[in-house]
């Protein structure tokens, strides 16, 4: 099915692109386990369980391989009634200060917005518009395949492409503000589309543990069936670092 192109994608997305000698650093892993409640609207409107993880390896400096997702599910008298879950695979090499490379796979299953499921390996570069200790801001393009699924029809690909927004903010001591938005399109015809949005508050519990409110908005301008294009959730989620 999809995971031929899945493979290829995570091999191009492994491809160091680096335009100068960097500076080694132990190459460990770091990342982080959560879970806690959900509470939906759109399609549903239910309270639930989230878990979520991050993953990130540092091959130096300027280039590293993040792996993040997360998986909502809600139940009601023993049927589901939310069931959703996103996953991405990023590397991303620094070019200068300011400009660099990307290679990521994307996967999406959504039962309630009937994708069976949806993967998007892309190619592209980015700007960092703000890098402080305080606050980032970054926007990024890219172009490559989407492969989709939904239930009672053929699988479908073609040529795809994104845009993508990225902003963090300290708010004080412990406590860090995030937002980013995702947004792909078919190449074939650029009215069927998608967009993802998230932002949210962590604070810190303890040294190793945190606490954290995200608001997920997820949007599908040519749903399958009898659905409505926009499902938002709230994610309550305790985490703990590894």
């Amino acid at each position: 099915m999809f995971v031929r192109p899945f493979v290829v994608a995570l091999a191009l997305a492994a491809v160091p692109v680096l335009a100068e000698e960097t500076k080694e650093l132990p190459q460990v892993w770091t990342g982080s386990i959560g879970a806690g409640l959900v509470f939906t609207g759109g399609n549903s409107s239910t309270t639930g369980v989230n878990l979520a993880f991050d993953a990130k390896y540092l091959f130096s400096e300027k280039s590293l391989l993040n792996v993040t997702g997360f998986w909502i599910y809600q139940s009601s008298g023993g049927t589901s009634t939310v069931d959703k879950n996103r996953a991405e695979a990023r590397y991303e090499a620094g070019l200068t200060e300011k400009v660099y490379a990307f290679g990521e796979v994307t996967y999406l299953r959504d039962v309630f917005k009937n994708v069976t499921y949806l993967v998007a390996p892309l190619v592209g570069g980015g700007y960092r518009f703000i890098k402080t200790p305080q606050m980032t801001l970054s926007a990024d393009a890219g172009i490559g395949m989407a492969f989709e699924k939904n239930p009672n029809l053929d699988a479908r690909s073609g040529g795809a492409f994104a845009l993508g927004q990225s902003f963090s903010y300290q708010l004080g001591p412990g406590t860090l503000f995030n937002e980013k938005v995702a947004a792909l399109w078919r190449t074939n015809d650029t009215t069927d589309y998608n967009v993802h949005f998230e932002a949210g508050v962590a604070t810190s519990v303890s040294r190793r543990s945190e606490l954290k409110v995200t608001y997920i908005l997820d949007y599908k301008n040519m749903p399958t069936g009898v659905v409505l294009r926009s499902d938002s959730t709230v994610l309550l989620t305790f985490i703990l670092k590894l």
